[in-house]
């Protein structure tokens, strides 16, 4: 039937050759065939339905599931990349106050080591005077020694050889006149005249 519908003196059913009028047992079993195809509908209905909300369910737990998935694979990413980046700036930390400290142990080794070359070069840039100093002193005074020496040496010598010259000059002149004073005697007053003894021994 393609057309079934219900008017008040019976159920009038519309076919291939027009309306024709049913009675009332017949209306019952049309309303027990539509009942039953409103119940298929229903239940197909209900069933499509419940599948709709099925699917709808199941996606939306699939999205979340995904969501979830998604946001723990960025949260573990992010924690990766954020311990990667603490590790490397912990690392770049260490590296960085170790050259500091390498650095500092260096330029502290330098600073001792100039200052220790300084006091050892002026240490003995001090001893090199002092000795140079003294060596130069020793050999002033060696030298002033041995000019004094030689001078008073030589001022000694020259006057002893000018008082033994001078006293040899005296004696010689002495003696001469002597002589000649006791020659002259001799001659004057007639004496003898003692040669060896210098003198003249007169006679009365």
């Amino acid at each position: 039937m393609d057309d079934i519908g219900v008017s008040r003196t019976g159920l009038r059913c519309r076919g291939l050759g027009g309306l024709s009028e049913w009675g009332e047992g017949q209306e019952q079993i049309v309303f027990l065939m539509l009942y039953r195809d409103v119940v298929v509908v229903v239940v197909v209905v209900v069933i499509r339905v419940v599948v709709a909300v099925v699917v709808v369910v199941v996606v939306v737990v699939v999205v979340v599931v995904v969501v979830i998935v998604i946001v723990g694979v960025v949260v573990v990413v992010v924690v990766v990349v954020v311990g990667v980046v603490v590790v490397v700036v912990v690392v770049v930390g260490v590296v960085v106050v170790v050259v500091v400290v390498v650095v500092a142990v260096v330029v502290v080794v330098v600073v001792v080591m100039v200052v220790v070359v300084g006091v050892v070069v002026l240490i003995v840039v001090v001893v090199v005077v002092v000795v140079v100093v003294v060596v130069v002193m020793v050999i002033i005074v060696v030298v002033v020694v041995v000019v004094v020496v030689v001078v008073v040496v030589v001022v000694v010598v020259v006057v002893v050889v000018v008082v033994v010259v001078v006293v040899v000059v005296v004696v010689v002149i002495v003696v001469v006149d002597q002589k000649i004073i006791c020659r002259e005697n001799s001659k004057q007053k007639g004496g003898i005249y003692h040669k060896q003894k210098g003198f003249k021994i007169t006679t009365p």
